[in-house]
């Protein structure tokens, strides 16, 4: 396993195209072949008056939401095909065409989650994204994901398509 951080302004890059409140993804790192980490700090929820004692759907959703697009704009960088062919999807992109991408051109085509325990939005936390399974035809990508935030405080899956 090769362990690399994400750089800081990827980081930025990437949650900086979210609103101040919804800026979740503090750092990350890369385990290669296929898997990161990332740093994560909700601190309240954006969207209700008073303030949760505990994460909901949606802050979990825009915590991996933003682990995946700093992994992937990470995995560019660091032409992680060259790695491990999981990462194929990603062969030819570079940072402008991959920004481009991210607006329009990447979906959720299903996401899960299993949520064991709460997850206190005041006090920063950890988790995990991997990279099961990649594929794609026709310039349509998809990718199969895991992940495990908080101690496993919450799990499950993400299916994910790239348009290119």
């Amino acid at each position: 396993m090769v362990c690399l951080t994400i750089q800081d302004e990827i980081v930025a890059n990437i949650t900086g195209q979210y609103k101040d409140d919804f800026r979740y993804l503090v750092a990350g790192s890369m385990q290669y072949p296929n898997s990161a980490t990332g740093l994560f700090h909700v601190k309240q929820s954006g969207y209700v008056r008073d303030t949760l004692k505990h994460i909901t759907d949606v802050e979990t959703q825009i915590c991996l939401n933003q682990m995946v697009y700093a992994a992937f704009a990470q995995a560019i960088v660091d032409k992680a095909w060259e790695r491990d062919a999981l990462w194929n999807p990603l062969v030819g992109l570079d940072m402008p065409i991959y920004e481009g991408l991210m607006k329009d051109h990447m979906f959720i085509r299903e996401s899960h989650k299993k949520f064991r325990r709460q997850i206190n939005p005041a006090e920063p936390f950890y988790g995990t994204i991997t990279l099961e399974k990649t594929g794609g035809r026709r310039g349509l990508y998809f990718a199969e994901l895991s992940f495990s935030l908080a101690d496993n405080s919450a799990t499950g899956a993400l299916s994910l398509a790239m348009n290119r």
